[in-house]
């Protein structure tokens, strides 16, 4: 464990830990810093006073006791002064006011529990600074610009904290799909438990892991994915959704990975709201035409829709067409993908053949009619 800073005994810590401590033994108990500076004290007033045998116990690093006729500071009360000693280094003083016969036998015990306690504290803040370091270190590759910042600098980074951003990686984007059921990170720390996953919150209610893949198939990390959605219900409480970037090495690759992520879970939420993984593999076509600007979009999809759009039964005619590519313009996979029968399929497809003047059957046609439904189903929730 990282030696502990003397700074770091606060006033805040050191009152908490002398007041709890008060509270438990009936006794008055204080914390001193090394110039024998009360630092925590159940009595405010006290605060920032001398506690003139706490500089003979700093400097032998030795026990000291006084009753009330071997104190010259009228200030002092009588009782036992020990050293805080932290790996090795004293860092303090703790005394226990009462008789000295009475509270000698609590002295060692107020002592271990102290230093217990700020071993605790240590131990609290180290986690604390390394999850904030680790928060930095992905937002930093989140927004990674090799113009700003140099891959090598975010590499050593990683090294430092304990990971090594040289091998296979994919970003996953976790979130709620419902606010009052909150993520737990907690939670999905537990479902990523590998030393070399990094898992972190960079925004309320939104996690992101930069999961180590090594050579697994592409097919078993969705399906594990799938898999930490139980899990986390079970865990944590939450329904999330997941969505899944590919598979990056290094820097550049990874930031990529991020912004993929995330895109296949806006991409979800639009054209598969009842999916709760989305791989950005299934949605490449969709991050194609996400790419291109919303007027240009909108417009396509106007020129190549508007005859269907204005029917009732729009809604199953467009699934209709994003199914018909879907499956490879094949009947039966095409009904599968829709839960309906085959002939529903051809009645569906002669319907749209006959409003829009083309043969959907015709690839050319299809692949038109296909990125038109995709670019109006994007702009559902522009």
């Amino acid at each position: 464990m990282t030696a502990m800073d003397p700074a770091m005994l606060t006033v805040d810590l050191a009152t908490e830990i002398a007041t709890e401590t008060s509270e438990i033994l009936g006794y008055r108990v204080l914390i001193t810093d090394n110039d024998g500076l009360v630092i925590g004290s159940g009595e405010p007033e006290r605060i920032g006073t001398l506690h003139s045998p706490s500089i003979e116990v700093v400097a032998t690093q030795r026990a000291s006791s006084r009753t009330r006729a071997e104190l010259a500071d009228a200030g002092v009360r009588p009782g036992i002064t020990m050293p805080i000693t932290i790996d090795g280094a004293t860092i303090g003083t703790v005394g226990i006011a009462g008789p000295p016969r009475t509270v000698r036998k609590l002295g060692r015990l107020v002592q271990r529990q102290t230093e217990i306690l700020l071993r605790e504290s240590l131990a609290h803040r180290t986690r604390v600074l390394h999850e904030n370091a680790v928060a930095q270190l992905v937002r930093d590759i989140v927004m990674y610009d090799e113009r700003v910042l140099e891959e090598r600098v975010l590499t050593a980074r990683a090294e430092e904290l304990g990971y090594d951003l040289s091998g296979d990686r994919v970003a996953i984007t976790v979130e709620p799909r419902d606010d009052r059921r909150p993520l737990r990170i907690q939670a999905v720390r537990e479902v990523f438990p590998g030393r070399e996953d990094i898992v972190t919150e960079l925004a309320p209610e939104r996690c992101l892991v930069l999961h180590r893949t090594g050579r697994a198939p592409r097919e078993r990390l969705v399906e594990r994915c799938r898999s930490v959605l139980d899990t986390l219900r079970l865990r944590g409480g939450s329904d999330v959704r997941l969505g899944v970037g590919g598979i990056g090495r290094g820097v550049t690759a990874l930031s990529r990975s991020c912004e993929e992520a995330g895109s296949a879970l806006r991409i979800g939420t639009r054209c598969s709201p009842g999916e709760a993984v989305i791989d950005i593999e299934d949605v490449r076509v969709h991050q194609i035409v996400e790419s291109v600007p919303a007027p240009v979009r909108s417009g396509f999809a106007e020129r190549q829709l508007s005859a269907l759009r204005a029917r009732g039964d729009y809604e199953h005619l467009r699934a209709t067409v994003i199914a018909w590519c879907t499956g490879g313009f094949h009947l039966g996979r095409t009904a599968a993908l829709l839960n309906v029968h085959r002939n529903t399929v051809v009645y569906r497809l002669e319907r749209i053949g006959q409003l829009t003047g083309t043969d959907i059957r015709e690839p050319r046609h299809a692949l038109a009619m296909h990125l038109a439904c995709l670019a109006d189903q994007l702009a559902g929730s522009e």
